[in-house]
């Protein structure tokens, strides 16, 4: 989605006030998002839509990096959570960086009109705020907890991370082979579509029953999707 500035600027100069109020509100609602919602929303979609053989890989993958990762704390960093830190000042510098590098890095994001959302898998607003996060939650988890239940909490958050990551590129294997399809199907079922034909409305309805149905289990849902954007086809 492409940014109008003289539109924007527009908004602000015609209401200042309601603009101002978006920009508090957006920006404590996008922030919360952006630190805790980022790590479950996508993870639970994805998590909901995944086939049972997809669980399986991901379930052995996780157990496989939460298991290296637990020796290699057992075995070469037993010393940093065994035992309690006395200078944690480090980490009060760690949350501190972390909340001002989210902070300063989405409102420019917000004043453009745009706000940060889980409803869209291209959605990449929250991707300059990465190093700000990781920040402020190493900060908090040295210096809020206990050094043990610090370690189960950091492996829990790479386990989502890793399940959250995996899901996702399945999703776009699946979005890319089922796009190739598509096209495929395409060229024989609408051979006289004009070079210059605009299939917004066609790849509209497309894209939405891509969104709602699961394909990775049903050999036949791809058939399902033609039989129903057929009457799109129909009209070229």
């Amino acid at each position: 989605m492409s940014t109008d500035v003289s539109l924007i600027i527009g908004d602000y100069r015609n209401s200042p006030r309601v603009m101002l109020y978006r920009l508090i509100v957006e920006t404590f609602k996008d922030y919360l998002e952006t630190i805790i919602g980022a790590w479950g929303i996508p993870f639970f979609r994805l998590l909901g839509e995944a086939s049972y053989s997809e669980l399986q890989a991901i379930t052995f993958i996780s157990f496989i990096v939460f298991g290296l990762l637990f020796l290699y704390f057992l075995t070469f960093r037993k010393s940093s959570w065994s035992s309690q830190e006395t200078d944690n000042r480090w980490s009060q510098q760690f949350m501190l960086i972390g909340a001002l590098t989210v902070l300063f890095t989405l409102i420019p994001l917000i004043a453009a009109g745009r706000d940060v959302r889980f409803t869209s898998q291209f959605d990449r607003y929250t991707l300059q705020t990465t190093i700000g996060v990781g920040l402020l939650i190493v900060g908090f988890l040295s210096y809020a907890l206990q050094p043990k239940l610090r370690l189960i909490i950091f492996l829990a958050l790479v386990s989502v991370s890793v399940t959250t990551h995996y899901l996702n590129g399945v999703y776009y294997r699946t979005l890319w082979d089922y796009q190739q399809q598509l096209w495929w199907q395409l060229s024989w079922r609408a051979p006289a579509i004009e070079r210059i034909l605009c299939l917004s409305q066609f790849f509209q309805k497309a894209t939405d029953l891509l969104r709602v149905m699961r394909f990775g289990d049903q050999p036949t849902s791809f058939m399902r999707i033609m039989q129903a954007i057929q009457p799109y086809l129909d009209k070229f």
